[in-house]
């Protein structure tokens, strides 16, 4: 995005904080909140709809969004941290709109304290394999934190494993039952895509390392969105019923959970998480086919190694396949 497009993203963002709360303000009103003229209100209103948001006119009074948005508030998820852990996050970014939450830290330098981005919208939110990961605005909660390793533990590659077990407990701890995890990064409801992890690194082998993870979960998608998402998908708000998660509530036990989460890793590597994997793993014992450099190989998935390869079963017996290398679909028991 240009920077006159980043301009508008944060012009958009004062338009949204105006609206967000569902109550109906006058177009006077926002003219005044934005300094500009009437016009150029209604202008950024008409925009609005590219962002999935829908605003109603109501006549002689103003406008309103369709739906209330409760967006992002650093104060509410710093208070729903345990202290010791919001005491260690040495810088809490939260930018309206970005093009992606790890590539901010990324732009960062490193730092021993762990930091933290999230943001309401992302234009160009990056999945595995530079997939593009799809991001309506105030419908997800878009999360990276980087963390600072003194050296890299042996068994590195399993972190993605490892942060998917973390994010799935937390969610669980919210009342989201059967959280499973598809190798290497996906977390599942019942098949369908509740999020993702992208880990991303900078630093040197057997030195010091910034890592930046991030963490994408749909808490109340819109509909329109689904045909942009190339396979099933749910969020939140399906799997409690219907009723309405408090993303501030979501974003502070995702960041309670990662923060301890990457201490231990750091000090253990993978193995205190691979029981919790195993029990959550959603392709074991299940026939996949595994793309690799453009080949498909297909067999059991037999689990993961101690390290976190996904070892695949065939007729030549049992190899590890990496994270990065490969992609993994199901074909049925």
């Amino acid at each position: 995005m240009t920077a006159d497009g980043a301009e508008l993203s944060e012009a958009q963002g004062r338009l949204i904080r105006a609206l967000a709360p569902g109550e109906i303000v006058s177009g006077a009103d926002l003219a005044r909140i934005l300094g500009v003229s009437r016009t150029a209100v209604w202008n950024r209103l008409h925009r609005l709809a590219a962002l999935g948001v829908t605003v109603a006119s109501v006549r002689g009074r103003g406008y309103r969004l369709a739906a209330p948005l409760e967006l992002l508030d650093r104060d509410l998820i710093l208070a729903g941290l345990a202290p010791e852990i919001a005491a260690r996050i040495g810088a809490f970014h939260l930018p309206f709109a970005v093009d992606s939450t790890n590539a901010a830290l990324l732009r960062l330098p490193g730092s021993p304290q762990p930091r933290v981005c999230l943001a309401e919208y992302q234009w160009a939110g990056r999945g595995r394999r530079g997939r593009a990961w799809q991001s309506p605005l105030g419908a997800q909660i878009p999360l990276s934190i980087g963390y600072g390793f003194a050296a890299l533990p042996a068994d590195f590659a399993g972190l993605g494993l490892a942060v998917g077990v973390m994010a799935a407990q937390a969610l669980q701890r919210l009342g989201a039952p059967d959280i499973g995890l598809k190798w290497p990064n996906d977390l599942l409801w019942q098949g369908r895509k509740l999020g993702g992890v992208l880990i991303e690194l900078r630093g040197e082998a057997g030195g010091p390392c910034d890592v930046v993870v991030g963490v994408g979960v749909n808490v109340q998608l819109p509909d329109p969105p689904a045909g942009l998402i190339d396979q099933p998908w749910t969020d939140l708000g399906r799997i409690l019923g219907g009723a309405r998660p408090h993303r501030n509530r979501v974003a502070a036990a995702l960041i309670g959970a990662l923060i301890p989460g990457l201490d231990r890793f750091a000090e253990e590597g993978l193995a205190p998480f691979l029981a919790a994997f195993r029990r959550i793993d959603v392709l074991a014992g299940r026939r996949v086919r595994v793309e690799q450099r453009g080949d498909w190989l297909e067999g059991i998935a037999r689990g993961v190694s101690e390290r976190g390869a996904l070892l695949l079963e065939d007729a030549a017996g049992i190899r590890p396949y990496w994270s990065g290398e490969v992609s993994v679909r199901e074909l049925g028991r």
